[in-house]
């Protein structure tokens, strides 16, 4: 696939106004945040924000403007295909999102989504066209290089899709590909520290993918404190999510020995969430094959997040 995208930000552009961070004074009487007081008492801020996209979660938790959250979990358990589908949903909600991302082409990351908004993992040459035209015309951004990038590069190319292009969603896919040595915990905790310094002041919301360490085994979930680097990592962001594939019941289904849909393919486990309620808890997940999307229940149907908008 050699998709013509006009949302793609090439490696070589200019960046070099937005490698130091705008320093300003924000010293405010009481009064300027006297409305998001009182929104927060009434219990506005709890449904701002784009909500997870299964029904079962309506209302526990949200993406919400200025926060960061880190996705973890073990290699190959679905974060990368899990977030694709959520920030589709964004999309079709009307947010703009911007995907750094070394690890994956970006025909790769666009013929993922164009699957999942398919519904169909052979959609027609005419349904991928017009879904990229969709998808480039103010929704869509992504960072054309491949290989790992420094930490000053990733927030310096930030900046500039925020300064211009206005995202709101921005995904980098993974701290590992940034640049910053598993051991290197200054570095990494100043990185995220950046990271989140983004989202508070221009109101975007960050994704940090940050793989988890595997112990003996992934036959249970990570949890927050099991993600590779600093401990301080989880302790920054606002949130923490964790997604684990039910792998034994993958490999038994190959192997013909598991004909019962009850038990979940997979579960979406918030583990932190600072604001909002505080809700925490775990959401099973079955995962649809042809649609290369996770569904709240095992006869449920996919979601048509772009066909159902688009005639």
């Amino acid at each position: 696939m050699n998709p013509k995208f006009s949302g793609l930000i090439p490696d070589s552009i200019d960046i070099t106004p937005y490698l130091s961070p705008v320093e300003s004074i924000n010293v405010h009487p009481a009064s300027h945040f006297a409305d998001r007081a009182v929104a927060l008492l009434l219990g506005a801020e709890h449904t701002r924000g784009l909500p997870l996209p299964w029904g079962k979660a309506d209302g526990a938790f949200a993406f919400r403007p200025g926060e960061m959250t880190i996705w973890t979990g073990f290699k190959a358990h679905g974060k990368s295909m899990l977030l694709s589908q959520v920030l589709l949903q964004a999309m079709c909600a009307g947010e703009k999102v911007f995907i750094v991302s070394p690890e994956f082409l970006p025909e790769a990351v666009l013929a993922r989504k164009i699957r999942q908004a398919a519904t169909n993992p052979h959609p027609p040459e005419a349904f991928a066209r017009k879904f990229l035209a969709w998808a480039g015309n103010d929704r869509l951004w992504l960072f054309d290089h491949q290989g790992s990038l420094s930490p000053e590069k990733v927030i310096g190319v930030i900046r500039y899709a925020i300064d211009q292009h206005a995202v709101t969603h921005v995904l980098v896919d993974s701290l590992m590909k940034c640049g910053i040595a598993t051991d290197d915990y200054n570095r990494q905790k100043k990185f995220v520290d950046d990271l989140q310094g983004i989202a508070h002041q221009e109101g975007a919301h960050l994704h940090l993918v940050a793989h988890a360490r595997k112990g003996e085994s992934d036959d249970k979930p990570p949890r927050l404190h099991d993600v590779k680097g600093t401990s301080e990592l989880c302790d920054m962001a606002e949130n923490v999510l964790t997604v684990w594939k039910n792998k034994r019941k993958f490999e038994a289904q190959s192997r013909g020995k598991f004909d019962r849909d009850d038990e979940v393919d997979a579960l979406l486990t918030v583990d932190s969430q600072r604001n909002g309620d505080g809700w925490t808890g775990s959401i099973g997940l079955w995962f649809h094959r042809p649609s290369f999307q996770f569904i709240g229940g095992p006869n449920l149907p996919p979601f048509e997040f772009f066909s159902a908008r688009e005639s």
